[in-house]
C-alpha cells in the first residue's frame, strides 16, 4: 500500500486496532489471520514514511501487532505507538500510550509511554530510550481569520523544528496541509480555502524524535470576497487638479466596496470613507498638495467585510508615489495590476486570461512581488486575473478566485490629441 504527497490511508480491524498511512508512506502487509480462538494477529513491514498504529489489549503471550522496519521490529500487545522510516532507511519508534518491545539485529528495547528511540541501520545498535517532547502552542492564535493565517508557535526546550498540521478534525486524518518548519520560524497558510480548520503541532528534537501530539486548535478562515487588485495606470498614480482617480478590479462575489482615503498610513486621520460604492472607479476631490494613502476591501451580500488591500500611497501634488517608492514604468499602454502581499519569503504566480475559466491564457508570470505590469489588451472585453502565492520552498498554494477588468472601446489615443485629431473626431460625431 502507498500513499502520495498529500495522501492518507487507514486500516481498521473488526477489534478496533487500526494501522494509519501518512503521506509518502509505503507499506507491506506480510502476514494477517486469526487463530481459532478470534484472536487477530498481523505483521506489517513499513520501508518509507510514517505510519500511527492503534492496538486493542490482549491477552496471552504472543505478539500480535508488528511492524517490521530495515532495521528493527515494534512490536505490541495493546498500545497507541508512531514507526517512521527515512530516505536513510534510519527508523524510529514513539510510544504514546502503553508500551512497546523494540527488536533490532543487536539487542532489545523496552520503550515505556512518552519515550522514543532511534535505530539507525540493520547493524548499529538502537539509541538509548529518550524522553519525547511536548507539543509547542500556538502563539497569538486566533480562532477567526479573514486572510491567510500567519503562525508563530512558541519554543519547546530541546526541539530543533516542529511538524505542523492543519487537518479538518480533530484526529488530523483529513489532513489538508502539512509541513515541518524550524525553530523560531513562522508559517503562512496561503493554501487554505474558507472554511473551519484545526491545527495540531508536534516537536522534532535533536536526533529526529517526534513528541506527543498537541491538543487541536479549532480557527476558521474566510478570505472571499478578496481584496479587489488596484489597478494603476501604466504612468503611476498621480494627481493633479486636486484629484485623482483610482481604480480596481471586479471581485465576482462583491455587491460593494469600502475605500477609505487617509492622511496617514495608520488610517487614523480620515479624509474619505466610502462605503456604499458599487462602480470600479472612484474619483477623489478636493485634495491638497500632501500625502495620502488609500485603501479598499469588498462586501458581499451578506454584508461581510473581507480583508482590506495593501495600502498604496500617492501625493496630492502632480508627482506620483506609490507604497513601494517604486513607480511603474511610464506607458499609456501599460496597466499595474497590485494585490495583497502573502509575507516576506513569497513569490507569485499571475496569468490573465480572456475567459472566467483560464483556457485561453493570455500572460503567465512569475513575479517576486503580487504586481504585474502588463500592456493593455487591445481588443475590447472583458478580462480576468488571478494570483497563487509560491513559498520559499517552492509550494505554490491554490489560486485566488478571478477578479476581472473591462476594456471598452475607443478611439486610439492618437486620434484624439492635437488639431487634426479633434477635426477627425467631430466629423464622425456629426456623421
Amino acid at each position: 500500500m502507498k500513499t502520495g504527497q498529500d495522501g492518507i490511508l487507514e486500516i481498521k480491524y473488526e477489534d478496533g486496532s487500526s494501522l494509519l498511512l501518512r503521506s509518502e508512506t509505503e507499506v507491506t502487509i506480510l502476514e494477517a489471520w486469526k487463530t481459532g480462538t478470534s484472536r487477530l494477529l498481523r505483521d506489517f513491514f513499513l520501508s518509507a514514511g510514517r505510519v500511527i498504529a492503534k492496538v486493542q489489549s490482549a491477552t496471552g503471550r504472543s505478539p500480535r501487532f508488528r511492524v517490521h522496519t530495515p532495521s528493527a521490529i515494534a512490536s505490541v500487545r495493546g498500545t497507541e505507538f508512531r514507526v517512521a522510516v527515512d530516505k536513510k532507511q534510519e527508523t524510529y519508534v514513539e510510544v504514546l500510550k502503553s508500551k512497546v518491545t523494540v527488536d533490532t539485529a543487536t539487542n532489545v528495547i523496552n520503550l515505556a509511554q512518552g519515550e522514543g528511540a532511534k535505530i539507525k541501520n540493520a547493524g548499529a545498535p538502537p539509541s538509548p530510550p529518550r524522553k519525547l517532547l511536548l507539543a509547542p502552542n500556538p502563539v497569538g492564535m486566533k480562532s477567526f481569520y479573514s486572510s491567510a493565517p500567519v503562525i508563530a508557535l512558541a519554543a519547546v526546550g530541546g526541539a530543533q523544528a516542529y511538524r505542523v498540521m492543519v487537518a479538518k478534525d480533530e484526529q488530523g486524518k483529513k489532513l489538508v496541509w502539512e509541513g515541518v518548519i524550524k525553530r523560531g520560524d513562522r508559517f503562512t497558510m496561503n493554501s487554505l480555502t474558507d472554511g473551519s480548520y484545526y491545527l495540531l503541532t508536534q516537536s522534532i528534537d535533536q536526533i529526529g524524535l517526534e513528541g506527543a501530539p498537541s491538543e487541536a486548535h479549532a480557527f476558521t478562515i474566510r478570505q472571499n470576497p478578496l481584496p479587489p487588485m488596484i489597478l494603476m495606470p501604466g504612468n503611476g498614480l498621480k494627481a493633479g487638479e486636486k484629484e485623482t482617480t483610482l481604480e480596481w478590479l471586479s471581485v465576482g462575489d462583491a455587491v460593494r466596496y469600502h475605500l477609505q482615503i487617509s492622511e496617514d498610513r495608520e488610517f487614523q486621520k480620515l479624509f474619505l470613507d466610502k462605503a456604499d460604492l458599487t462602480d470600479l472607479t472612484f474619483k477623489a476631490e478636493r485634495l491638497e498638495n500632501k500625502p495620502y494613502t488609500f485603501r479598499i476591501r469588498s462586501i458581499a451580500k451578506d454584508d461581510y467585510a473581507g480583508a482590506w488591500s495593501d495600502p498604496v500611497s500617492f501625493n496630492g501634488s502632480p508627482l506620483p508615489q506609490t507604497l513601494s517608492g517604486n513607480s511603474p514604468v511610464s506607458s499609456p499602454d501599460e496597466i499595474t495590476l497590485r494585490s495583497n502581499s502573502v509575507g516576506e519569503g513569497f513569490t507569485y504566480h499571475v496569468q490573465v486570461a480572456k475567459d472566467s475559466q483560464f483556457q485561453e491564457v493570455l500572460v503567465d508570470q512569475k513575479v517576486s512581488k503580487p504586481e504585474i505590469s502588463i500592456k493593455k489588451p487591445k481588443e475590447a472585453g472583458t478580462y480576468f486575473v488571478r494570483m497563487a502565492a509560491i513559498d520559499r520552498n517552492g509550494k505554490a498554494g491554490e489560486f485566488s478566485q478571478a477578479q476581472n477588468y473591462t476594456i471598452q472601446n475607443r478611439f486610439p489615443y492618437e486620434w484624439v490629441g492635437g488639431g487634426t485629431g479633434l477635426l477627425l473626431l467631430i466629423l464622425l460625431l456629426a456623421l
